[in-house]
């Protein structure tokens, strides 16, 4: 039990540290090493060090308030939880630290009236084991993850929910996992997210990204590529802002709509994007919005610039009174036609400066437009319709009620 301010501390010469921190406690029932409990204005440090074979969680922390926990230039090899945070506050910070074969997550914080702070800066994981979370944190102030990597591993890597300020990732990638939850990044009621420069490659799971009641989204510079999905790419809903720009999502599959699904997310900005090579396994067409790359739910509106949509089943599906401007965007190669508007009822839809390019849909109507009795009004202008085959209207069809 820990009372006092304790730093301990090694030096590293040639990647071996003369400071090592281990264990031959093997009961699964003992609880951690260390226990900082009801504390106030206390500070933890470990610099310099390797830890390994750490069969319990390293610290412990209950009802601490204004606690700040520090590693420093760590080696973390088979072992367990490192921080377990319950109902205080304070800081966990974590730089330069690698991490291999870690059997659980490496945090699992539920902090106190949201007034807790996370970074990570330089943090490296790789071969984790457990099925549970390896960032778990929950009531929160602010997390700042920055220039860090994760690799292999059965678990999604972030888990936040109640955020009180913000979250941003900056240079974060993640490689070569498998998770049957709710995807890599998920994410509940946070004011506002910024993520630049994430790489996800290679990955399996129920979606990449889950964002809800995520107030301000902006994701920039971001890769998603040879990822197969239960469900989707992406899940958004309940937000007041998405941003999505100089990005690129490609070879995604899906058991069922492999794209980004947008619902009541009030305003949406897609700008100089590539969407590449998002299909979906099932048999199911776009016609129903199950298999499209962008999917609007519920009242939203969409602006769309300068992106390019290739080979993928279909691109965009408008359903539950959304609307949509689109401006200087290529569409090619699309299987089950490429806009489908669907029950957006008494609004108004804009293309303009667009190119429709050998676009099919063999079983439907409409292998660039499809507007079928979606109550709605479509301008079109200076766009170009070249080589697009359906069974109607090769280019576009039109229904009853609907205005062009």
């Amino acid at each position: 039990y820990l009372t006092k301010n304790i730093t301990i501390m090694g030096k590293f010469k040639n990647n071996s540290a003369n400071v090592i921190l281990t264990s031959k406690i093997t009961s699964p029932k003992a609880f951690s090493h260390f226990i900082i409990h009801s504390a106030i204005h206390q500070y933890f440090h470990l610099k310099n060090l390797k830890i390994q074979n750490l069969i319990p969680t390293l610290i412990q922390l209950k009802y601490s308030s204004k606690t700040s926990i520090v590693f420093e230039n760590l080696v973390v090899e088979n072992s367990n939880t490192l921080v377990s945070h319950t109902l205080g506050s304070g800081l966990l910070n974590f730089t330069n630290i690698n991490a291999t074969l870690i059997r659980s997550s490496l945090i699992s914080t539920r902090f106190d009236k949201d007034e807790g702070t996370l970074s990570f800066e330089n943090v490296h994981l790789s071969s984790v084991s457990s099925e549970i979370p390896l960032i778990h944190i929950e009531r929160c102030s602010s997390i700042l993850i920055t220039n860090s990597s994760f690799k292999h591993f059965k678990s999604t890597p972030f888990w936040f929910s109640n955020i009180k300020n913000s979250i941003h990732l900056n240079e974060v990638g993640i490689y070569s996992g498998t998770t049957s939850d709710v995807g890599f990044i998920s994410i509940v009621n946070c004011p506002f997210l910024k993520i630049q420069g994430l790489i996800i490659q290679n990955m399996t799971s129920k979606n990449v990204m889950k964002l809800n009641g995520v107030s301000n989204i902006e994701l920039k510079e971001i890769v998603l590529s040879h990822i197969h999905c239960q469900s989707n790419v992406m899940h958004i809903e309940k937000s007041n802002s998405f941003l999505l720009t100089k990005s690129q999502i490609t070879s995604i599959s899906s058991s069922s709509n492999p794209g980004i699904d947008f619902y009541q997310v009030t305003t949406i900005r897609l700008v100089d994007s590539k969407f590449l090579k998002i299909k979906s396994n099932s048999s199911i067409e776009s016609f129903s919005g199950s298999s499209s790359i962008l999917l609007f739910r519920g009242l939203s509106n969409s602006f769309i610039q300068n992106c390019t949509f290739l080979e993928s089943d279909s691109a965009i599906v408008v359903r539950d009174e959304s609307s949509f401007r689109i401006e200087h965007s290529h569409f090619s190669l699309m299987t089950f036609g490429t806009i489908h508007l669907l029950s957006s009822i008494g609004k108004q839809h804009d293309i303009s400066n667009c190119t429709f390019s050998m676009n099919s849909y063999m079983n439907g109507f409409g292998a660039a437009i499809s507007q079928i009795e979606s109550h709605s009004s479509l301008t079109i202008s200076n766009s170009l319709f070249q080589q697009n085959s359906a069974i109607r209207g090769g280019a576009i069809y039109i229904s009853n009620g609907d205005s062009l």
